[in-house]
Parts: C-alpha cells; sequence; structure tokens
C-alpha cells in the first residue's frame, strides 16, 4: 500500500512539474513577438504596413491561428496561417495580405494568437479606446511609428521608416539599458551613429 501510495504522489508531482513548464513555456510565447513598427499613411506610390519581431533567439513561432486586426471591432481581420517569425527576426505584414486599412488619423493594432488572447497591442493618434491619454502620436505621411529598439515599451516617429530590419532610434551618444538578448547584447548600448555595447570597462564595437 505504501508503494503504491508513493508510486501515485511521484505521479501526481511529475504532473504538476509538467503543467506549471506547459505554462511558464505559453507566458513566455506571448512576450516573444511584438508589433515593432508600422506605416498607417504611406507616401505615394507606397503601401501600408506593419511589422512584428520575434525577440526569441532561437526559435521561430509559427503563426498559425494567429490574426492582427485593427479598431473596426471584427475579430480576425487577417488571419496569419502559414506565416512564421523567425528567431530574433522580423515578419512584415503589407496591403497584400492586411484585410483592413489604419485610419490615418488613428488605430488600433491588436495581435491575437491562436488561444485569442492579445500578445500586443498599440493605440495611436484620436482612437478612443476609452484612454486616448496613452496612445502614441500620429503620423505624417510617410513616416513610421517604431519601437524605439526592437520589442520595447517606448515608440518613436521615424521619418525614415526601416520595414524589416533592426530599429535603432537613439540620438548620438544617449546610452540605454538593453533588454536582456537584444541582438545578442546585455548591458549598455552606445549609440554614436553605430551600436556597439560595453564588456567590463572596454567598449566594444
Amino acid at each position: 500500500m505504501r508503494v503504491n501510495l508513493k508510486m501515485k504522489i511521484n505521479k501526481i508531482m511529475v504532473l504538476i512539474v509538467m503543467v506549471l513548464a506547459i505554462l511558464v513555456t505559453a507566458q513566455s510565447a506571448l512576450a516573444d513577438v511584438y508589433i515593432n513598427e508600422f506605416v498607417s499613411h504611406p507616401a505615394d506610390g507606397e503601401v501600408e504596413w506593419i511589422e512584428l519581431y520575434n525577440d526569441n533567439e532561437t526559435d521561430s513561432v509559427n503563426l498559425t491561428g494567429w490574426s492582427i486586426e485593427d479598431g473596426t471591432g471584427v475579430v480576425g481581420n487577417t488571419l496569419l496561417d502559414g506565416l512564421e517569425v523567425p528567431a530574433n527576426g522580423y515578419l512584415v505584414i503589407n496591403d497584400t495580405l492586411l484585410n483592413f486599412e489604419l485610419n490615418n488619423g488613428g488605430d488600433i493594432i491588436v495581435l491575437t494568437n491562436d488561444d485569442l488572447e492579445i500578445v500586443d497591442e498599440v493605440t495611436f493618434g484620436d482612437f478612443d479606446d476609452g484612454n486616448i491619454l496613452d496612445n502614441e502620436l500620429v503620423l505624417n505621411q510617410g513616416e513610421s511609428l517604431a519601437r524605439l529598439y526592437n520589442g520595447i515599451e517606448e515608440w518613436v516617429i521615424m521619418e525614415d521608416p526601416t520595414p524589416g530590419v533592426i530599429n535603432n532610434n537613439l540620438p548620438a551618444g544617449e546610452v540605454y539599458i538593453a533588454p536582456k538578448g537584444y541582438e545578442g547584447v546585455s548591458g549598455k548600448l552606445v549609440i554614436d551613429g553605430s551600436i556597439r555595447h560595453e564588456s567590463g570597462s572596454t567598449l566594444v564595437d
């Protein structure tokens, strides 16, 4: 009886560990993909696009079952089945795939996973999601709204959009504490026309 009870307890403990591992993995996956940059009011002859960034250094993210939508309130405006964001890479979704057009004066972009959980969202301009005070700025024609660095919280307006490549928008000479894993760098980034990081007392290009 004691042996059987001990085996049952061990099985229960294994199941608990497995469930916790699954939950941790799922939570990490939520943080892996970001809306990283977009153009809502393209220059003449150009198109709208939305860039996604995957900050996982080793694993790509399959977007089957995911969707991206705007402020029209229609769930799953654009399904992303069959698309993938490579590890530490980008996916640029342009108007050939998007089933909506962003409003020039303001809108919301919502990225949802296959469990209908909101992975990321950004609101800009005059779109009223209940609190317009935290909206990002409206864009002039030809500009993009981009994260200051890939995947971080701060957003800036870019006169020269950078679809599919790194966001690097700090003024020359500023120092920013990079998020862990940012382009393989952890620590201080110094911007003076290029990205460098400090390794001990040595500044490494």
